[in-house]
């Protein structure tokens, strides 16, 4: 009788060691993965081709698996700032004092947009000089 006794509480300290490793161990994964998903978000940069927006909306998205609380919004801005592919963009917005989230989007919005109307201004004129070019050579071999 006594020996029966004597395992039980053994049997309890094991199963009372068990859970206390197994939560201990669910902690460990909790933490490995909250700084696996931080580290995705911090290194997180534009890629070449990637619009604005698009970038915006992915770190948009990774920011809410971080749990950074009242801190994303400023968080979105830092890592925007830090990762978007234009530097002469970066160093425009890192000289502003009070720059926002919001202020920064309407930067890199603007400039997305003026880089696109220059470029399909200068697409146009060099179609145009072809044309007169084209012209040109049609009417002296037809004259």
């Amino acid at each position: 009788m006594k020996v029966s006794q004597s395992t039980t509480p053994l049997k309890e300290l094991k199963e009372n060691s068990l859970r206390k490793c197994l939560s201990v161990l669910k902690n460990i994964a909790i933490l490995i993965k909250t700084l696996c998903l931080k580290d995705k978000f911090f290194s997180c940069k534009q890629r070449e081709g990637q619009t604005f927006d698009n970038y915006l909306t992915q770190l948009k998205t990774l920011v809410t698996t971080c749990d950074f609380g009242d801190q994303q919004e400023s968080l979105i801005r830092d890592r925007m700032v830090l990762g978007i592919n234009d530097s002469s963009l970066q160093e425009r917005m890192l000289r502003e004092p009070s720059l926002t989230l919001q202020k920064a989007a309407e930067f890199v919005r603007a400039a997305e947009a003026s880089k696109e109307q220059f470029q399909s201004l200068k697409g146009f004129a060099s179609s145009s000089c072809v044309n007169a070019v084209k012209t040109s050579v049609f009417k002296k071999n037809y004259k």
